[in-house]
Protein backbone atom coordinates (compact mmCIF):
# COMPACT_ATOMS: atom_id res chain seq x y z
CA UNK A 1 0.00 0.00 0.00
CA UNK A 2 1.34 3.28 -1.41
CA UNK A 3 2.44 5.24 2.06
CA UNK A 4 -0.64 7.98 2.68
CA UNK A 5 -3.25 6.39 1.08
CA UNK A 6 -6.22 4.97 3.03
CA UNK A 7 -7.41 1.55 3.27
CA UNK A 8 -10.72 3.41 2.05
CA UNK A 9 -8.97 5.37 -0.83
CA UNK A 10 -8.14 1.81 -2.36
CA UNK A 11 -9.98 0.00 -4.93
CA UNK A 12 -12.75 -2.36 -4.22
CA UNK A 13 -11.99 -6.39 -5.16
CA UNK A 14 -15.32 -7.14 -7.07
CA UNK A 15 -13.94 -10.36 -6.95
CA UNK A 16 -11.79 -12.89 -4.80
CA UNK A 17 -10.03 -15.41 -6.43
CA UNK A 18 -8.26 -16.72 -2.95
CA UNK A 19 -4.94 -15.73 -3.83
CA UNK A 20 -5.04 -12.67 -2.46
CA UNK A 21 -3.32 -11.41 0.95
CA UNK A 22 -4.64 -10.02 3.86
CA UNK A 23 -2.87 -8.87 6.87
CA UNK A 24 -2.96 -11.02 10.20
CA UNK A 25 -1.98 -9.23 13.19
CA UNK A 26 -0.95 -12.29 15.78
CA UNK A 27 0.00 -10.47 19.14
CA UNK A 28 3.97 -11.07 18.12
CA UNK A 29 4.37 -10.22 14.83
CA UNK A 30 2.22 -9.37 11.54
CA UNK A 31 1.86 -12.34 9.26
CA UNK A 32 -0.46 -12.53 5.83
CA UNK A 33 -2.66 -15.05 4.83
CA UNK A 34 -4.65 -16.09 1.94
CA UNK A 35 -8.32 -15.71 1.39
CA UNK A 36 -8.19 -19.36 0.41
CA UNK A 37 -6.84 -20.24 3.37
CA UNK A 38 -9.41 -18.01 5.40
CA UNK A 39 -12.19 -20.50 3.34
CA UNK A 40 -10.62 -23.27 3.80
CA UNK A 41 -10.43 -22.99 7.94
CA UNK A 42 -14.52 -21.67 7.94
CA UNK A 43 -15.87 -23.03 5.02
CA UNK A 44 -15.60 -26.06 3.12
CA UNK A 45 -16.74 -26.64 -0.84
CA UNK A 46 -19.16 -29.18 -1.47
CA UNK A 47 -18.71 -29.58 -5.22
CA UNK A 48 -20.62 -26.24 -6.34
CA UNK A 49 -19.63 -22.87 -3.98
CA UNK A 50 -22.93 -22.17 -3.91
CA UNK A 51 -23.47 -24.71 -1.52
CA UNK A 52 -20.64 -23.64 1.08
CA UNK A 53 -21.76 -25.50 4.08
CA UNK A 54 -20.42 -23.84 8.13
CA UNK A 55 -19.11 -26.96 9.35
CA UNK A 56 -20.12 -29.56 7.58
CA UNK A 57 -23.92 -28.15 6.81
CA UNK A 58 -25.75 -26.46 3.71
CA UNK A 59 -26.86 -22.65 4.38
CA UNK A 60 -30.17 -24.48 2.95
CA UNK A 61 -29.88 -27.04 5.62
CA UNK A 62 -29.79 -24.25 8.32
CA UNK A 63 -32.27 -22.12 7.25
CA UNK A 64 -34.94 -25.23 7.31
CA UNK A 65 -34.07 -25.34 11.26
CA UNK A 66 -36.36 -23.52 11.88
CA UNK A 67 -39.22 -22.51 9.54
CA UNK A 68 -40.92 -19.20 9.54
CA UNK A 69 -44.69 -19.09 8.83
CA UNK A 70 -44.25 -15.79 6.96
CA UNK A 71 -42.28 -17.61 4.06
CA UNK A 72 -45.41 -19.67 3.21
CA UNK A 73 -47.32 -16.29 2.77
CA UNK A 74 -49.51 -16.76 6.55
CA UNK A 75 -50.94 -12.97 7.48
CA UNK A 76 -50.16 -11.98 11.13
CA UNK A 77 -51.76 -8.45 10.79
CA UNK A 78 -54.78 -9.27 12.33
CA UNK A 79 -56.53 -9.42 9.32
CA UNK A 80 -60.17 -11.84 9.52
CA UNK A 81 -61.08 -11.83 5.90
CA UNK A 82 -57.68 -14.03 5.04
CA UNK A 83 -58.72 -16.93 7.83
CA UNK A 84 -58.72 -19.40 5.15
CA UNK A 85 -55.93 -18.69 3.10
CA UNK A 86 -54.01 -18.01 6.23
CA UNK A 87 -55.37 -21.83 7.43
CA UNK A 88 -53.91 -23.47 4.04
CA UNK A 89 -49.86 -21.41 4.61
CA UNK A 90 -50.20 -22.73 7.70
CA UNK A 91 -50.89 -26.14 6.66
CA UNK A 92 -48.55 -25.88 4.04
CA UNK A 93 -45.66 -24.75 6.52
CA UNK A 94 -46.35 -27.79 9.03
CA UNK A 95 -46.37 -30.02 5.93
CA UNK A 96 -42.72 -28.83 4.59
CA UNK A 97 -41.11 -30.81 7.44
CA UNK A 98 -41.65 -34.71 6.45
CA UNK A 99 -38.90 -35.51 9.62
CA UNK A 100 -39.79 -33.37 12.38
CA UNK A 101 -39.04 -29.86 12.77
CA UNK A 102 -40.58 -26.32 13.97
CA UNK A 103 -42.73 -23.74 12.90
CA UNK A 104 -41.76 -20.20 14.18
CA UNK A 105 -44.82 -18.13 14.32
CA UNK A 106 -43.44 -14.78 14.20
CA UNK A 107 -45.70 -12.33 16.57
CA UNK A 108 -48.69 -11.02 15.14
CA UNK A 109 -52.32 -11.74 15.06
CA UNK A 110 -53.58 -14.93 12.86
CA UNK A 111 -56.81 -15.52 12.22
CA UNK A 112 -57.90 -19.09 10.66
CA UNK A 113 -60.86 -20.57 9.74
CA UNK A 114 -60.50 -24.32 10.39
CA UNK A 115 -58.22 -26.52 11.41
CA UNK A 116 -54.33 -27.08 11.09
CA UNK A 117 -52.94 -30.70 11.10
CA UNK A 118 -49.49 -30.79 12.92
CA UNK A 119 -47.44 -34.24 11.28
CA UNK A 120 -45.70 -36.37 13.69
CA UNK A 121 -42.69 -34.50 15.52
CA UNK A 122 -43.45 -30.62 14.36
CA UNK A 123 -43.63 -27.81 16.88
CA UNK A 124 -45.61 -24.66 16.20
CA UNK A 125 -44.01 -22.21 18.24
CA UNK A 126 -44.64 -18.38 18.58
CA UNK A 127 -42.75 -15.72 20.22
CA UNK A 128 -45.00 -15.74 24.08
CA UNK A 129 -48.36 -16.29 24.43
CA UNK A 130 -49.48 -12.53 24.42
CA UNK A 131 -46.90 -11.97 21.23
CA UNK A 132 -48.20 -14.64 18.62
CA UNK A 133 -52.37 -15.30 18.46
CA UNK A 134 -53.96 -17.83 16.71
CA UNK A 135 -57.87 -16.51 16.29
CA UNK A 136 -60.13 -19.23 15.02
CA UNK A 137 -63.44 -18.09 13.31
CA UNK A 138 -65.51 -21.49 13.49
CA UNK A 139 -67.91 -22.42 15.56
CA UNK A 140 -67.38 -25.84 15.69
CA UNK A 141 -63.78 -26.59 14.25
CA UNK A 142 -61.17 -27.80 15.94
CA UNK A 143 -57.96 -25.57 15.57
CA UNK A 144 -54.87 -27.72 16.19
CA UNK A 145 -54.73 -31.72 15.90
CA UNK A 146 -50.98 -33.14 17.12
CA UNK A 147 -49.37 -35.99 15.62
CA UNK A 148 -47.57 -37.91 17.74
CA UNK A 149 -44.49 -36.03 19.48
CA UNK A 150 -45.49 -32.84 17.89
CA UNK A 151 -46.41 -29.31 20.09
CA UNK A 152 -47.69 -26.06 20.87
CA UNK A 153 -45.39 -23.54 22.48
CA UNK A 154 -45.99 -19.95 23.37
CA UNK A 155 -49.15 -19.09 22.25
CA UNK A 156 -52.53 -17.48 22.53
CA UNK A 157 -55.36 -19.72 20.37
CA UNK A 158 -58.60 -17.61 21.05
CA UNK A 159 -62.23 -17.45 19.07
CA UNK A 160 -63.72 -14.44 17.12
CA UNK A 161 -67.18 -16.18 17.33
CA UNK A 162 -68.92 -18.18 20.15
CA UNK A 163 -67.84 -21.86 20.27
CA UNK A 164 -70.81 -24.56 20.06
CA UNK A 165 -68.18 -27.19 19.18
CA UNK A 166 -64.63 -28.35 18.51
CA UNK A 167 -61.61 -28.12 20.37
CA UNK A 168 -58.83 -25.60 20.84
CA UNK A 169 -56.35 -28.37 20.47
CA UNK A 170 -56.36 -31.90 20.30
CA UNK A 171 -53.48 -34.40 21.41
CA UNK A 172 -54.18 -37.02 18.70
CA UNK A 173 -50.73 -38.79 19.07
CA UNK A 174 -48.27 -40.65 21.88
CA UNK A 175 -45.96 -37.90 23.65
CA UNK A 176 -47.34 -34.86 22.16
CA UNK A 177 -47.40 -31.91 24.45
CA UNK A 178 -48.79 -28.44 24.95
CA UNK A 179 -46.83 -26.16 26.96
CA UNK A 180 -46.92 -22.42 27.87
CA UNK A 181 -49.94 -21.85 25.55
CA UNK A 182 -53.01 -19.82 26.52
CA UNK A 183 -56.90 -20.65 25.79
CA UNK A 184 -59.44 -18.41 25.25
CA UNK A 185 -63.37 -18.87 24.34
CA UNK A 186 -62.90 -22.01 23.90
CA UNK A 187 -65.76 -25.14 24.03
CA UNK A 188 -63.21 -27.71 25.09
CA UNK A 189 -59.46 -26.11 25.49
CA UNK A 190 -57.48 -28.92 25.24
CA UNK A 191 -58.90 -32.79 24.96
CA UNK A 192 -56.47 -36.06 25.15
CA UNK A 193 -57.52 -39.11 22.80
CA UNK A 194 -60.67 -40.38 21.52
CA UNK A 195 -62.95 -43.21 23.08
CA UNK A 196 -61.45 -45.38 20.83
CA UNK A 197 -57.65 -43.92 20.98
CA UNK A 198 -55.30 -44.63 23.71
CA UNK A 199 -52.78 -41.17 23.62
CA UNK A 200 -49.54 -42.21 26.03
CA UNK A 201 -47.42 -39.47 27.55
CA UNK A 202 -49.51 -36.55 27.21
CA UNK A 203 -48.48 -33.89 28.39
CA UNK A 204 -50.14 -30.03 29.28
CA UNK A 205 -47.94 -28.02 31.07
CA UNK A 206 -47.56 -24.28 32.28
CA UNK A 207 -50.97 -23.54 30.51
CA UNK A 208 -53.74 -20.74 31.42
CA UNK A 209 -57.33 -21.49 30.20
CA UNK A 210 -60.10 -18.45 30.65
CA UNK A 211 -63.33 -17.19 29.50
CA UNK A 212 -64.92 -21.25 28.00
CA UNK A 213 -68.18 -21.63 27.15
CA UNK A 214 -71.13 -22.08 29.93
CA UNK A 215 -72.27 -25.57 28.28
CA UNK A 216 -73.10 -29.01 28.59
CA UNK A 217 -70.09 -30.71 27.58
CA UNK A 218 -68.19 -27.61 27.69
CA UNK A 219 -64.69 -27.25 29.87
CA UNK A 220 -61.32 -26.20 29.81
CA UNK A 221 -59.51 -30.28 29.41
CA UNK A 222 -60.80 -33.36 28.49
CA UNK A 223 -58.76 -36.34 29.28
CA UNK A 224 -60.83 -39.00 27.19
CA UNK A 225 -58.18 -41.90 26.68
CA UNK A 226 -54.84 -42.04 27.92
CA UNK A 227 -51.71 -43.90 29.73
CA UNK A 228 -49.33 -41.79 31.39
CA UNK A 229 -51.18 -38.11 31.30
CA UNK A 230 -49.17 -35.26 32.75
CA UNK A 231 -50.87 -31.91 33.34
CA UNK A 232 -48.83 -29.36 35.23
CA UNK A 233 -48.55 -25.98 36.46
CA UNK A 234 -52.36 -24.75 34.84
CA UNK A 235 -54.60 -22.47 35.86
CA UNK A 236 -57.84 -22.35 34.58
CA UNK A 237 -60.21 -19.23 35.43
CA UNK A 238 -63.01 -17.39 34.15
CA UNK A 239 -65.34 -14.58 35.22
CA UNK A 240 -67.76 -14.01 37.94
CA UNK A 241 -71.12 -15.62 35.66
CA UNK A 242 -73.32 -17.91 37.68
CA UNK A 243 -73.30 -20.49 34.79
CA UNK A 244 -70.20 -22.61 34.07
CA UNK A 245 -68.79 -24.65 31.95
CA UNK A 246 -69.35 -28.04 32.82
CA UNK A 247 -66.06 -29.22 34.45
CA UNK A 248 -61.79 -27.70 34.43
CA UNK A 249 -60.90 -30.85 34.09
CA UNK A 250 -62.30 -34.15 33.16
CA UNK A 251 -61.48 -37.79 33.27
CA UNK A 252 -62.96 -40.73 32.26
CA UNK A 253 -60.52 -43.30 30.47
CA UNK A 254 -57.27 -44.01 31.15
CA UNK A 255 -54.10 -45.30 33.58
CA UNK A 256 -51.98 -43.26 35.57
CA UNK A 257 -52.33 -39.58 35.51
CA UNK A 258 -50.57 -36.95 37.36
CA UNK A 259 -52.01 -33.31 38.10
CA UNK A 260 -49.50 -31.20 40.36
CA UNK A 261 -50.11 -27.41 40.69
CA UNK A 262 -53.45 -26.74 39.33
CA UNK A 263 -55.29 -24.12 40.40
CA UNK A 264 -59.38 -24.31 38.54
CA UNK A 265 -61.76 -21.85 39.68
CA UNK A 266 -65.23 -20.75 38.21
CA UNK A 267 -64.91 -24.44 35.56
CA UNK A 268 -68.33 -26.06 37.06
CA UNK A 269 -67.25 -29.51 38.72
CA UNK A 270 -63.78 -28.10 38.70
CA UNK A 271 -62.08 -31.67 38.84
CA UNK A 272 -64.60 -34.28 37.23
CA UNK A 273 -63.77 -37.67 37.31
CA UNK A 274 -66.76 -39.83 35.44
CA UNK A 275 -66.09 -42.71 33.81
CA UNK A 276 -68.98 -44.51 32.12
CA UNK A 277 -70.00 -48.43 31.30
CA UNK A 278 -66.93 -49.89 29.85
CA UNK A 279 -64.57 -47.08 31.29
CA UNK A 280 -61.99 -47.42 33.63
CA UNK A 281 -59.62 -44.76 35.04
CA UNK A 282 -56.55 -46.23 37.41
CA UNK A 283 -54.16 -44.64 39.36
CA UNK A 284 -54.91 -40.55 39.79
CA UNK A 285 -52.84 -38.63 41.83
CA UNK A 286 -53.17 -35.16 42.71
CA UNK A 287 -51.01 -32.68 44.71
CA UNK A 288 -50.73 -29.52 45.78
CA UNK A 289 -53.62 -28.18 44.28
CA UNK A 290 -56.65 -26.01 44.17
CA UNK A 291 -60.78 -26.50 43.26
CA UNK A 292 -62.96 -24.26 44.03
CA UNK A 293 -65.32 -21.61 43.41
CA UNK A 294 -68.11 -24.14 41.33
CA UNK A 295 -71.41 -22.54 41.23
CA UNK A 296 -74.00 -24.44 38.26
CA UNK A 297 -73.78 -26.18 35.44
CA UNK A 298 -75.58 -25.58 32.34
CA UNK A 299 -78.27 -27.84 32.85
CA UNK A 300 -78.78 -25.64 35.87
CA UNK A 301 -77.46 -28.49 38.49
CA UNK A 302 -75.11 -27.09 41.29
CA UNK A 303 -71.34 -27.72 40.62
CA UNK A 304 -69.08 -29.27 43.48
CA UNK A 305 -65.45 -28.32 43.30
CA UNK A 306 -64.17 -32.08 42.76
CA UNK A 307 -66.86 -34.59 41.60
CA UNK A 308 -65.65 -38.60 41.20
CA UNK A 309 -69.26 -39.92 40.23
CA UNK A 310 -68.37 -43.35 37.98
CA UNK A 311 -71.62 -43.89 36.28
CA UNK A 312 -71.02 -47.86 35.48
CA UNK A 313 -67.39 -47.58 35.29
CA UNK A 314 -64.63 -47.89 37.62
CA UNK A 315 -62.52 -45.45 39.73
CA UNK A 316 -59.15 -47.38 41.36
CA UNK A 317 -56.41 -45.66 43.66
CA UNK A 318 -57.23 -42.24 43.69
CA UNK A 319 -54.46 -40.24 45.68
CA UNK A 320 -55.22 -36.67 47.22
CA UNK A 321 -52.11 -34.94 48.94
CA UNK A 322 -52.37 -30.96 50.08
CA UNK A 323 -55.75 -30.31 47.70
CA UNK A 324 -58.01 -28.24 48.18
CA UNK A 325 -61.77 -28.40 47.75
CA UNK A 326 -63.84 -25.24 48.58
CA UNK A 327 -66.14 -22.70 47.80
CA UNK A 328 -68.68 -24.31 45.99
CA UNK A 329 -72.18 -24.31 45.34
CA UNK A 330 -72.64 -27.83 45.81
CA UNK A 331 -70.31 -30.01 47.41
CA UNK A 332 -66.64 -29.35 48.52
CA UNK A 333 -65.52 -33.27 47.10
CA UNK A 334 -68.38 -35.42 45.95
CA UNK A 335 -68.24 -39.32 45.90
CA UNK A 336 -71.01 -40.90 44.46
CA UNK A 337 -71.42 -44.10 42.37
CA UNK A 338 -74.30 -44.93 39.76
CA UNK A 339 -75.64 -47.67 37.95
CA UNK A 340 -73.31 -50.47 39.57
CA UNK A 341 -69.99 -47.75 39.13
CA UNK A 342 -67.58 -48.36 41.58
CA UNK A 343 -64.93 -46.44 43.54
CA UNK A 344 -61.82 -48.68 45.24
CA UNK A 345 -58.84 -47.15 46.86
CA UNK A 346 -59.36 -43.54 48.04
CA UNK A 347 -56.53 -41.59 50.26
CA UNK A 348 -56.93 -37.65 51.54
CA UNK A 349 -53.90 -36.57 52.80
CA UNK A 350 -53.65 -33.45 54.32
CA UNK A 351 -56.69 -31.79 52.17
CA UNK A 352 -58.71 -28.93 52.91
CA UNK A 353 -62.62 -28.71 52.60
CA UNK A 354 -63.57 -25.23 53.53
CA UNK A 355 -66.95 -22.12 52.74
CA UNK A 356 -69.06 -25.23 50.77
CA UNK A 357 -72.58 -24.69 50.59
CA UNK A 358 -73.17 -27.88 51.06
CA UNK A 359 -70.74 -30.33 52.81
CA UNK A 360 -67.05 -30.48 53.06
CA UNK A 361 -66.43 -34.24 52.38
CA UNK A 362 -69.58 -36.19 50.88
CA UNK A 363 -69.26 -40.12 50.35
CA UNK A 364 -72.54 -41.99 49.74
CA UNK A 365 -73.11 -45.65 48.23
CA UNK A 366 -72.02 -48.87 49.09
CA UNK A 367 -70.23 -48.73 46.04
CA UNK A 368 -67.66 -46.82 47.48
CA UNK A 369 -64.62 -48.87 48.77
CA UNK A 370 -61.57 -48.65 50.92
CA UNK A 371 -61.41 -45.19 51.07
CA UNK A 372 -59.75 -42.76 54.46
CA UNK A 373 -59.10 -39.11 54.89
CA UNK A 374 -55.62 -38.45 57.24
CA UNK A 375 -55.19 -34.70 58.52
CA UNK A 376 -56.56 -31.82 57.10
CA UNK A 377 -59.80 -29.38 57.74
CA UNK A 378 -62.92 -29.10 57.19
CA UNK A 379 -64.61 -25.48 58.34
CA UNK A 380 -67.18 -22.70 57.05
CA UNK A 381 -69.60 -25.31 55.45
CA UNK A 382 -73.21 -25.00 54.89
CA UNK A 383 -73.44 -29.01 55.87
CA UNK A 384 -71.37 -30.98 57.78
CA UNK A 385 -67.66 -31.13 57.59
CA UNK A 386 -67.52 -34.57 56.38
CA UNK A 387 -71.13 -36.33 55.87
CA UNK A 388 -70.73 -40.13 54.99
CA UNK A 389 -74.28 -42.40 53.88
CA UNK A 390 -74.35 -45.94 53.51
CA UNK A 391 -70.87 -47.04 53.00
CA UNK A 392 -68.75 -48.94 54.98
CA UNK A 393 -64.97 -50.01 55.51
CA UNK A 394 -63.18 -46.25 55.60
CA UNK A 395 -61.59 -44.27 58.35
CA UNK A 396 -61.07 -40.08 59.10
CA UNK A 397 -58.29 -39.55 61.42
CA UNK A 398 -56.92 -35.97 62.46
CA UNK A 399 -59.51 -34.57 61.16
CA UNK A 400 -60.16 -30.71 62.18
CA UNK A 401 -63.71 -28.86 61.75
CA UNK A 402 -63.78 -25.98 63.89
CA UNK A 403 -63.79 -22.85 62.75
CA UNK A 404 -60.07 -23.14 60.86
CA UNK A 405 -58.15 -20.55 59.28
CA UNK A 406 -60.90 -18.33 60.15
CA UNK A 407 -63.78 -19.66 57.70
CA UNK A 408 -66.47 -20.29 60.35
CA UNK A 409 -68.34 -23.05 61.86
CA UNK A 410 -70.14 -25.89 59.75
CA UNK A 411 -73.96 -25.43 59.85
CA UNK A 412 -74.32 -28.72 60.64
CA UNK A 413 -72.17 -31.43 62.60
CA UNK A 414 -68.54 -32.10 62.32
CA UNK A 415 -68.90 -35.59 60.97
CA UNK A 416 -72.34 -36.84 60.34
CA UNK A 417 -72.75 -40.40 59.79
CA UNK A 418 -75.91 -42.51 59.01
CA UNK A 419 -75.73 -46.58 57.89
CA UNK A 420 -72.14 -47.12 57.31
CA UNK A 421 -70.49 -50.15 59.14
CA UNK A 422 -67.04 -51.04 59.58
CA UNK A 423 -65.33 -48.03 60.78
CA UNK A 424 -62.89 -45.45 62.50
CA UNK A 425 -63.11 -42.09 63.67
CA UNK A 426 -59.69 -40.97 65.52
CA UNK A 427 -57.81 -37.95 66.69
CA UNK A 428 -59.89 -35.56 65.41
CA UNK A 429 -61.05 -31.94 66.31
CA UNK A 430 -64.14 -31.59 66.06
CA UNK A 431 -65.27 -28.33 68.15
CA UNK A 432 -67.39 -25.92 66.76
CA UNK A 433 -69.92 -27.05 64.20
CA UNK A 434 -73.45 -25.96 65.03
CA UNK A 435 -75.35 -28.94 65.90
CA UNK A 436 -72.43 -30.72 67.76
CA UNK A 437 -69.23 -32.87 66.99
CA UNK A 438 -70.63 -35.88 65.35
CA UNK A 439 -73.92 -37.20 64.66
CA UNK A 440 -73.58 -41.38 64.46
CA UNK A 441 -77.00 -42.94 63.83
CA UNK A 442 -75.01 -46.27 62.20
CA UNK A 443 -76.13 -49.36 63.86
CA UNK A 444 -72.37 -50.77 63.55
CA UNK A 445 -70.83 -53.42 65.52
CA UNK A 446 -67.33 -52.90 64.33
CA UNK A 447 -66.93 -49.06 64.38
CA UNK A 448 -63.80 -47.31 66.41
CA UNK A 449 -64.36 -44.00 67.93
CA UNK A 450 -61.93 -43.07 69.52
CA UNK A 451 -59.35 -39.89 71.06
CA UNK A 452 -61.43 -37.42 69.27
CA UNK A 453 -61.22 -33.82 70.94
CA UNK A 454 -64.81 -32.23 71.37
CA UNK A 455 -66.80 -35.94 72.47
CA UNK A 456 -66.38 -35.06 75.88
CA UNK A 457 -68.55 -38.12 77.95
CA UNK A 458 -69.21 -41.70 77.23
CA UNK A 459 -72.15 -43.29 79.04
CA UNK A 460 -74.11 -46.21 78.30
CA UNK A 461 -76.83 -48.14 80.71
CA UNK A 462 -79.88 -50.64 80.37
CA UNK A 463 -83.40 -50.35 80.14
CA UNK A 464 -86.83 -51.72 79.82
CA UNK A 465 -88.69 -50.63 77.42
CA UNK A 466 -92.16 -50.93 75.53
CA UNK A 467 -92.43 -50.45 71.58
CA UNK A 468 -95.64 -49.50 70.32
CA UNK A 469 -96.76 -51.01 67.37
CA UNK A 470 -95.04 -49.16 64.32
CA UNK A 471 -91.73 -50.53 66.31
CA UNK A 472 -90.54 -47.33 67.62
CA UNK A 473 -89.73 -47.23 71.42
CA UNK A 474 -88.17 -44.32 73.37
CA UNK A 475 -85.01 -44.58 76.33
CA UNK A 476 -84.47 -41.75 79.20
CA UNK A 477 -80.74 -41.58 78.87
CA UNK A 478 -80.68 -39.51 81.78
CA UNK A 479 -77.55 -37.74 80.55
CA UNK A 480 -76.75 -33.77 80.82
CA UNK A 481 -77.23 -32.78 77.19
CA UNK A 482 -78.42 -34.60 74.13
CA UNK A 483 -76.24 -37.07 72.67
CA UNK A 484 -74.17 -36.95 69.49
CA UNK A 485 -73.81 -40.46 68.89
CA UNK A 486 -75.80 -43.36 70.54
CA UNK A 487 -75.82 -46.96 69.67
CA UNK A 488 -78.91 -49.62 71.15
CA UNK A 489 -79.54 -53.37 71.36
CA UNK A 490 -82.94 -54.84 71.95
CA UNK A 491 -82.59 -58.47 74.06
CA UNK A 492 -85.32 -60.63 72.68
CA UNK A 493 -86.00 -63.89 74.29
CA UNK A 494 -84.13 -65.73 71.61
CA UNK A 495 -81.44 -63.17 70.59
CA UNK A 496 -80.32 -59.74 70.22
CA UNK A 497 -81.33 -57.42 67.55
CA UNK A 498 -80.21 -53.84 66.86
CA UNK A 499 -82.22 -51.13 66.55
CA UNK A 500 -81.99 -48.15 64.40
CA UNK A 501 -81.48 -44.57 66.33
CA UNK A 502 -84.03 -42.39 64.98
CA UNK A 503 -83.55 -39.13 67.55
CA UNK A 504 -81.99 -37.70 70.70
CA UNK A 505 -82.49 -34.89 72.24
CA UNK A 506 -81.75 -33.56 75.88
CA UNK A 507 -84.31 -36.27 77.68
CA UNK A 508 -84.72 -39.35 75.22
CA UNK A 509 -83.33 -41.51 72.93
CA UNK A 510 -85.82 -42.62 70.23
CA UNK A 511 -85.30 -45.81 67.97
CA UNK A 512 -87.32 -48.32 65.66
CA UNK A 513 -86.86 -51.63 65.78
CA UNK A 514 -86.37 -53.22 62.19
CA UNK A 515 -88.85 -54.83 59.86
CA UNK A 516 -87.11 -57.95 59.55
CA UNK A 517 -87.01 -58.68 63.08
CA UNK A 518 -86.86 -62.44 64.11
CA UNK A 519 -89.71 -62.05 66.96
CA UNK A 520 -93.59 -61.50 65.22
CA UNK A 521 -94.39 -60.27 68.33
CA UNK A 522 -92.28 -57.48 69.26
CA UNK A 523 -95.03 -55.02 70.31
CA UNK A 524 -95.54 -54.14 73.64
CA UNK A 525 -92.87 -56.15 75.89
CA UNK A 526 -90.96 -54.53 77.78
CA UNK A 527 -87.83 -55.27 76.15
CA UNK A 528 -84.61 -55.29 77.78
CA UNK A 529 -82.57 -52.35 76.02
CA UNK A 530 -78.92 -51.56 76.13
CA UNK A 531 -77.52 -48.62 75.32
CA UNK A 532 -74.26 -45.98 75.22
CA UNK A 533 -74.62 -42.64 74.19
CA UNK A 534 -71.49 -40.03 74.01
CA UNK A 535 -72.01 -35.79 74.32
Amino acid sequence: MAQGIGIYQLPEADTLTGDENIPIDSGADTKRVTVAKIREGLLQEDGDASQAVVKGRTLDARADDVVVSLDFGADGSGNAAVAAANRSALQAAVNSMPYGGALRLRRGTYYVSGTVTIPAGVTVEGEGEYASTVITTSATADVFVLGAASGLRNLKISASVTRTAGRHAVIAGNGAVVQGCEFYGYYVGVEVGDPSTMITRPRIINCGFADGVAATGAGAIAGTRWSNLIIEGVTISAGTAVTQPDFGIRLRHGDTAYLSRVNATAHGNALLVEPQAGQSVYAITVSDSHFDSAYMVASGADASACKIVPNGGGVYNTKFCNVWFGLSKGEGCLVETFSGGIVDGLLFTACEWPANYGNGLKISGPGVKNWSAYGGAAAGNGGSGARIINNKGWGILGLATGNYSGRGTNGRYGIEISNCDNYRIAGCDLFDSALGPLNDLSRSATKVLEGNIGIVLEAAGTASVAFNASGIGTIAHGLSAAPIWADVTVLFTSNPERAAVQSMDATNITVRLSATTNNSAVTGGPWLVTWSAKI
